[in-house]
């Protein structure tokens, strides 16, 4: 995109003074150091001068630079003043752009802006990246704060290896390397709050501010005067008194718990007692029953105990006979260790052996292989005569191979006649010719082709023109549009926009498109038509939406469009796919056959539910009725007898009037009914007129096609026989090229004959001569001879080591056999010992598994018994002393029956009295306790709460003070009256401020809502309050955005003044002002600052070459 003309442009001043260097520059895209401008001081005011030192507060905005950011190309400053800055410039050039650099620039989120919820969306068109650099005033505090953001492209390619575009944020804080964790709370310690609208109202947010409630306005009022003290304070007030209404509601539920639990244990103790009498007597029984069982424990456990002896005396005879058989099998082991080592020094003797013979073979094969070689030694030197001759035979035979290939080179032709070359140049000149007739050919054809295509695409455009004239919707669009106006235009819109996401809800419409008039008996389609029509003919043109929000921005796109008033879209909240019962409270049409009553409208029409209900509820279709020339003659009995109104007979609607004082007495007034315009077939004389020329339109066109198509063929077959002639030239080329390369290929092959034959005399030439091999095949034979001598006598020595090692051998073989002829012996007297062992051990093996048995016996006895008959401290004092009187379980047992059935005797119907008596008594503990620590709680809260209440609640009625002070001066300054207050309550959660306001002399003072005041009264309302908090907040800058748009200019005058006059006052914050015009003739003082932008893509053509507020002013 080319760069965008820009000069520097002078201050706007009173009395059309300078103000030094420009406030709005453009760096050549440029980027300047980070902090430069923030070490600058800022100029002195001059002498004699009205204005004020210039001073910024802390946080305010001194500098702000932008580079490729949404419509600034290149790098753009921007250099605001301390107190009011207007910003001007028509729409479009860059004005909102500001808004968001320092909204993004300061970390503020892209939802704030309302315009876009990614970062990407503000990287000017045709750029990849932007930056930002602003600097916010420290108030003579140090150094000021330099806040650069550069955002940049960057591509990342994800797991399914796609690559993705994702932006990134880089940040710096006075040059250094920051996060944008430090950016927040650098702004949170400077408190700029983007998503307060009382200090931030972007744009496209100005209509949300109108439609904060009165809590919402209270909140955000809180978070823009002062610190954040108040407002954290109503929150913690909030928090107290939920937590206090939830402790007095559990303390309350806990003691009307309470009191229920101690009547229902007052009620259940006579029967508690009764089962502890009868629980008495189970335990005594309960107890004998254990003793029983632990006698039998105790004498199980005798029982075991002398097992265990037995087994102790088997153990003790059979360790005697194990320690014999040990005594004895010492003299077995010693002679099965030296059997061991004997067979080890045999075995080492086998392989000494091996070893020996297997060189003794080595060497007599290396005497064999001698023996051979020499005998190939000496037959090499026999044939060294018969190579010799061989050589020169060949050498011979390949000067003969060359001479001849020499001589046949020789008579062969150089190259190819000329005469092939120039037949295939000739050849090749007429395909080239051919070639070129055929490319004008094909550019006839291709024209031809695009000729066609243009006359498809209209025929298909004149064909779908008729389909449109011959749909139904389209000519039922078409009358509603002869009798309202532009509806056409909506509902082109509304189709448009129907699916991509700008409706919240459904949109049905118009009415008109969605219903059929149904034939019915006795009635002709004309006369339903008619009936239908004269009867809903108000609501034919309307639209059914299912959001409110939707309804505002169809009337809002049909009053730009220009749309009739009568085209009506309507909201409704009913399901669309509930079925509709319609009633009829005059009574059905049958019941009315009498008087020739057949039909009402509404059977006449079939349509979805959400349309027959406008047709019922607006239209009153169930209260017409259709008659016939008897109901006319029967009309005073019918208006007598029944509650029918209105009556349709032929071309008269009969409507019935009664008197409103007296019932009695009736009137029937006529009417005549027109004949149906909408609903009624056919589109009028134009429409037929347009048909009938494109009928008469695409019939030429047809014929103008086949004709092209016609002279297409013809091309296509000269296309065709041109290239039937190439092929057949191709073909000759083809031969001529054959015979070419013939040629070429013989000469070519024999002089590799000729070079082949050259090789191989070579190759035969340099072998060596055959004799020259005789000395030392000689040498090689006495060499042999000698290296036998010497294997020989190696062999010898070979053969003497293997016959000492087999003599060595054999006598360790006798040895063996004898030592394992006396461990046999030794071995048969062990195993006699070994089976009177083995019954030793079968007896120890029977005692101890007898033991086991009784201990595992005892054991399990033992368990049980500790489980299931538990004994108390007395019970085991009883038991020791059954034990010792040696008193039988069988006797105890009779006596616990006997108190089991005293325990039957004594009646108990609840057996889960006593759980139900300990669980509740401790349940009855505990919410006692609770009840104490709730009552502890709620005095502790509603102590907290007055001790933040008595901190808070004056400075917020001082801070409402203050602000409807300022805002009903406001208010009177232009005529009106407004008010704020504090709206109190026991919940601070409804603590609120309320706007009230007055505009005009006969009204009472109403509360400023979002629906009830007109936009321009919503933007005075808004401006005045935003004025009234100029005075008392401690925001370092706030940003207004076209806020005086809606205003009628003697407010806009009002306003503007009481603006400058509260935003020049000492100590107030920075203010910024976005306009795209001022009123002429107003007001300017030297604390105003006036920025005029003139930067967008849409405004480079035709922009002067010197651009100054004249231009903007006329």
């Amino acid at each position: 995109m080319p760069s965008i003309k820009r000069e520097r442009e002078e201050a706007y001043e009173s009395d059309n003074e300078t103000d030094g260097e420009d406030d709005l520059e453009d760096a050549n895209d440029e980027e300047e150091p980070a902090g430069a401008e923030s070490e600058e001081e800022e100029p002195a005011a001059p002498s004699g001068s009205d204005r004020r030192p210039v001073f910024f507060t802390k946080g305010s905005v001194k500098l702000v630079k932008m580079h490729d950011f949404m419509t600034y190309n290149g790098t753009v400053v921007v250099r605001p003043g301390p107190r009011l800055n207007l910003v001007l410039g028509p729409n479009g050039t860059g004005k909102s752009s500001l808004v968001c650099a320092l909204c993004l620039g300061l970390n503020g989120s892209p939802k704030t802006l309302g315009r876009a919820d990614d970062i990407k969306a503000f990287v000017r068109r045709g750029a990849r990246s932007f930056w930002t650099e602003i600097t916010l005033s420290s108030g003579g505090e140090g150094r000021d704060y330099v806040i650069r953001r550069t955002v940049s492209l960057r591509r990342e390619t994800d797991a399914s290896g796609q690559r993705k575009d994702r932006f990134e944020s880089k940040w710096k804080i006075n040059g250094a390397d920051s996060t944008s964790k430090d950016v927040d709370k650098l702004i949170r310690r400077l408190n700029i709050q983007f998503d307060n609208l009382c200090q931030f109202l972007p744009q496209d947010k100005v209509s949300e501010f109108a439609k904060m409630d009165q809590y919402e306005l209270l909140t955000a009022t809180l978070m823009a005067v002062g610190d954040a003290s108040l407002y954290e304070q109503h929150q913690q007030l909030i928090q107290l008194r939920k937590d206090e209404v939830q402790q007095t509601a559990e303390r309350n539920a806990a003691v009307t718990r309470l009191e229920k639990l101690k009547n229902e244990h007052e009620r259940q103790r006579r029967d508690y007692e009764r089962f502890q009498q009868r629980e008495k007597l189970l335990e005594e029984a309960r107890s004998l029953h254990s003793q029983a069982r632990w006698l039998e424990v105790l004498a199980k456990g005798r029982a075991a105990e002398a097992a265990k002896q037995r087994r102790d005396k088997k153990r003790e005879a059979l360790r005697a006979l194990e320690d014999q058989q040990q005594e004895q099998t010492r003299p077995l082991r010693e002679r099965e260790e030296a059997v061991k080592e004997i067979r080890q020094s045999k075995t080492a003797s086998d392989r000494e052996a091996k070893d020996a013979d297997q060189r003794m073979r080595r060497i007599a094969d290396k005497l064999a292989k001698n023996d051979v070689d020499i005998v190939a030694l000496a037959d090499e030197m026999s044939s060294l005569d018969s190579q010799a001759k061989e050589r020169a035979g060949f050498i011979t035979v390949a000067r003969q191979r060359l001479e001849k290939a020499q001589a046949d080179l020789a008579s062969a032709p150089e190259k190819p006649p000329q005469e092939l070359y120039d037949r295939t140049q000739e050849l090749r000149a007429l395909i080239q010719a051919s070639i070129r007739e055929s490319s004008d050919v094909e550019a006839q054809q291709n024209n031809l082709s695009l000729q066609i295509q243009t006359l498809q695409g209209q025929i298909g455009r004149v064909q779908g023109r008729l389909d449109l004239l011959n749909s139904r919707k389209h000519q039922m669009l078409q009358r509603l549009g002869q009798v309202h106006r532009n509806i056409g235009l909506i509902h082109g819109w509304v189709e448009q926009h129907r699916t991509d996401g700008t409706f919240r809800g459904p949109v049905y419409g118009p009415v008109a498109l969605e219903l059929s008039v149904k034939a019915a008996s006795g009635l002709s389609n004309s006369a339903a038509l008619q009936y239908v029509e004269n009867t809903c003919w108000q609501w034919l043109a309307s639209y059914i939406v299912m959001d409110k929000a939707d309804e505002a921005l169809l009337n809002k796109q049909a009053r730009q469009m220009g749309v009739a008033a009568t085209v009506r879209f309507v909201h409704s909240s009913a399901d669309p796919r509930e079925p509709l019962f319609v009633e009829h409270p005059a009574g059905p049409a049958g019941q009315h056959a009498g008087y020739g009553i057949v039909h009402t409208v509404d059977e006449l029409v079939e349509a979805e539910p959400i349309f027959m209900r406008v047709l019922i509820r607006q239209c009153k279709a169930n209260l017409v009725y259709i008659g016939t020339e008897q109901t006319v003659s029967c009309m005073e009995a019918l208006a007598r007898d029944t509650r029918i109104n209105t009556v349709l007979v032929g071309n008269t609607r009969m409507n019935v009037v009664r008197s409103r004082y007296n019932t009695s007495v009736r009137n029937v007034e006529n009417g005549e009914l027109y004949q149906p315009r909408l609903l009624g077939a056919g589109g009028g004389s134009e429409e037929d007129a347009e048909r009938a020329g494109l009928h008469q339109e695409g019939h030429a066109l047809v014929q103008e096609r086949d004709r092209l198509s016609a002279e297409m063929e013809q091309l296509a077959q000269e296309l065709q026989r041109k290239e039937q002639q190439r092929q057949a030239w191709d073909a000759e080329i083809g031969r001529l090229h054959a015979q070419h390369q013939a040629i070429l290929q013989k000469r070519s092959n024999l002089v590799g004959q000729v070079r082949n034959a050259e090789r191989y005399l070579r190759t035969q030439e340099a072998r060596p001569d055959p004799e020259l091999r005789r000395p030392e095949l000689r040498r090689s034979i006495e060499e042999k001879i000698s290296e036998i001598a010497t294997l020989s006598r190696q062999v010898l020595t070979a053969m003497q080591a293997l016959w000492t090692v087999l003599r060595r051998s054999e006598v360790l073989e006798l040895r063996l056999q004898e030592a394992a002829a006396q461990l046999n012996a030794l071995r048969a007297n062990r195993d006699k010992r070994e089976k009177d062992l083995q019954a030793a051990r079968n007896l120890a093996t029977a005692a101890e598994e007898a033991f086991k048995s009784a201990q595992d016996g005892f054991k399990r006895a033992k368990e049980d018994a500790a489980e299931n008959h538990p004994l108390s401290e007395a019970d085991k004092g009883e038991l020791k002393r059954h034990d010792e009187e040696k008193t039988s379980p069988s006797d105890l047992r009779a006596s616990a029956e006997k108190k089991a059935a005293e325990a039957d005797q004594v009646v108990c119907n609840n057996q889960n009295v006593a759980d139900e008596f300990r669980r509740r008594q401790n349940e009855i503990t505990q919410l006692t306790e609770g009840v104490q620590h709730h009552d502890t709680r709620c005095q502790e809260l509603r102590g907290r709460i007055e001790e933040v209440q008595s901190v808070w609640l004056p400075e917020i009625r001082k801070m409402v003070s203050t602000i409807n002070g300022s805002f009903a001066n406001n208010f009177k300054e232009i005529g009106c009256a407004g008010e704020v207050r504090l709206h109190e309550d026991a919940d601070f959660e409804k603590y609120a401020i309320q706007i009230l306001v007055q505009f005009r002399a006969h009204e009472d003072m109403q509360l400023l809502t979002g629906t009830r005041q007109s936009g321009g009264e919503r933007s005075v309302s808004t401006i005045l309050y935003l004025i009234a908090l100029q005075g008392v907040t401690e925001t370092p800058f706030r940003v207004v955005d076209e806020i005086n748009q809606g205003m009628d200019p003697i407010n806009e005058r009002k306003v503007y003044k009481q603006l400058v006059a509260a935003s020049t006052e000492e100590h107030t914050p920075q203010c910024f002002l976005l306009t795209p015009k001022l009123l002429s003739n107003l007001t300017y003082s030297r604390d105003i600052h006036t920025l005029i932008i003139y930067s967008s893509a849409e405004m480079e053509e035709g922009l002067p070459a010197t651009f100054t507020t004249a231009d903007m002013w006329g």
